[in-house]
């Protein structure tokens, strides 16, 4: 159980840092591709995002690193209990 604890932490992470490499990429391809001669163009903050940007951009990542941050803390809790008795 300590394995799939560490495997998920690191997934957590991992996906943590794929949320914010994707979410500065399309919020860059969205300045590049967006106004034509728009010199001022800068990356939206994620509560300033509305509808479908907000879903694909902050909530379905959310939900996936929450759940693969709470399945990494509850095998951590169950090589604990493991290793007590």
């Amino acid at each position: 159980m300590k394995i799939l604890s560490i495997i998920f932490f690191i997934l957590a992470a991992i996906v943590l840092g794929l949320w914010a490499f994707f979410y500065i990429y399309v919020m860059g391809m969205a300045c590049a591709f967006g106004s034509v001669n728009s010199t001022n163009c800068s990356v939206k903050y994620p509560w300033m995002l509305s509808g479908e940007d907000f879903n694909l951009l902050v909530t379905t990542p959310a939900i996936i690193f929450g759940l693969t941050l709470v399945l990494a803390i509850l095998f951590r809790r169950e090589a604990k209990k493991g290793n007590d008795s």
